[in-house]
């Protein structure tokens, strides 16, 4: 009889997001738990500060099975780009506080875009408090994640309710707020 053995690489590190540009003093500590298991990818935001003057979409109640919809990124949104070290291609996640979310794949920088329907959001979580925005995100992927050729930037885009915007990411490219810019990209340490 001979034994199995499935060695399953896990990953799991905090980044701290930085704005491009400070338009307000609300956000005081930006920070993402983002986490490779086997094929899910599992990303805590939490923001603290005022989280008043902070647009936050929300509905009543929680539905049954999650949406995808476009142009989430025209208000609060939370985001991750993943991409390879072997070519250009890359997926960008968004994903909102109310239960909505969409993923589009790219072949090149922001050329061909396309849902992408080999990956869907599994679980959202929230806790909204006066002085601390904590969301909790689980994608899953139909191909396993290979950890050694992945490639990625954590994003968001937080809208005030005095219309301001900021840009916040693990890196910026240092001319403009471009999420999709590759050089932005980075790897696990």
């Amino acid at each position: 009889m001979v034994d199995l053995i499935i060695y399953i690489k896990t990953l799991k590190q905090f980044y701290k997001l930085k704005q491009f540009k400070k338009e307000t003093d609300v956000i005081k500590s930006f920070e993402v738990l983002f986490e490779v298991i086997e094929n899910e990818y599992l990303l805590t935001y939490s923001i603290c500060g005022d989280i008043s003057e902070i647009i936050i979409p929300v509905i009543e109640y929680i539905p049954k099975s999650y949406k995808r919809h476009d142009e989430l990124w025209k208000t609060t949104c939370f985001e991750l780009f993943l991409g390879s070290k072997k070519h250009r291609k890359y997926i960008e996640v968004n994903l909102s506080s109310d239960y909505k979310y969409n993923i589009y794949s790219f072949d090149d920088y922001r050329s061909n875009m396309k849902e992408e329907r080999s990956m869907i959001l599994k679980s959202i979580k929230n806790n909204i408090a006066k002085q601390k925005l904590t969301l909790n995100y689980i994608l899953k992927s139909k191909k396993v994640i290979n950890i050694n050729d992945l490639r990625f930037n954590i994003t968001a885009v937080i809208k005030y309710k005095n219309q301001k915007i900021e840009y916040w990411a693990i890196n910026h490219n240092k001319e403009k707020a471009d999420f999709h810019d590759f050089y932005s990209f980075t790897k696990f340490n």
